[in-house]
């Protein structure tokens, strides 16, 4: 079963930034039958399977790491703060009351893993941890959902031309040369759109051989 984002929309008059109230939810994540955002309310003295948050920071997270999300395979010499920037929930918080969730891909396969942590200003902890690998299609499926449910609330409260939905509109416009481009470059841990001359040859260069490599195991 892949990663399931279940969500119902819920008024936040309080909340300042369209984006942010526009897309006030509660926010419940499952893999399998193990819940993520399972959380011990301490205000409430509770035990609740979700959480509320806005989604539009998480779905502009996963835009914006999208390449790294997908094609970006662990490595023991990456384990630094960058790449945790990049493949974790936690890093897009923002004070808001997200599970400490890392995904990393293997190729076919996605890891999903998520450790305890408590956050006091919210009176809510994460009592649970976990590892789980799901499909890696299926996984870019669900979060391809995702993004199209937030950006489908944007639009119909009148809110057009954030970040969010024109870095949506790039990805999903590539083509067959630019997306192998991108899978290449976040391959290496470079941001495809941001890249210095040096490195977008090294990118060329390497997608080159790749190629030959296919060409030579389809002969």
């Amino acid at each position: 079963m892949p990663i399931t984002f279940e969500t119902e929309w819920v008024a936040a008059d309080e909340i300042r930034g369209p984006e942010l109230a526009s897309t006030w939810a509660s926010l419940l994540i499952r893999v399998d039958d193990a819940v993520l955002t399972r959380v011990v309310d301490q205000k409430a003295q509770t035990v609740r399977d979700h959480v509320y948050v806005p989604l539009y920071p998480l779905a502009e997270s996963i835009v914006s790491n999208w390449w790294f999300l997908l094609h970006e395979v662990g490595n023991p010499a990456k384990n630094d703060d960058a790449f945790e920037r990049r493949h974790a929930l936690v890093s897009i918080r923002d004070g808001y009351a997200f599970p400490k969730l890392q995904v990393v891909s293997s190729g076919t396969r996605t890891l999903l893993a998520w450790t305890p942590h408590s956050l006091p200003w919210a009176k809510l902890a994460y009592p649970h941890e976990n590892q789980v690998w799901v499909d890696g299609n299926e996984f870019r499926e669900s979060c391809a959902d995702l993004v199209d449910r937030v950006i489908g609330r944007l639009v119909s409260r009148g809110i057009e031309g954030t970040f969010l939905q024109e870095e949506w509109a790039s990805v999903q416009a590539a083509d067959q040369d630019e997306s192998r481009f991108c899978r290449t470059a976040a391959g290496l841990g470079w941001d495809p759109y941001a890249l210095s001359d040096s490195q977008r040859e090294a990118v060329f260069r390497l997608g080159q051989v790749q190629n030959h490599r296919i060409a030579g195991i389809r002969k």
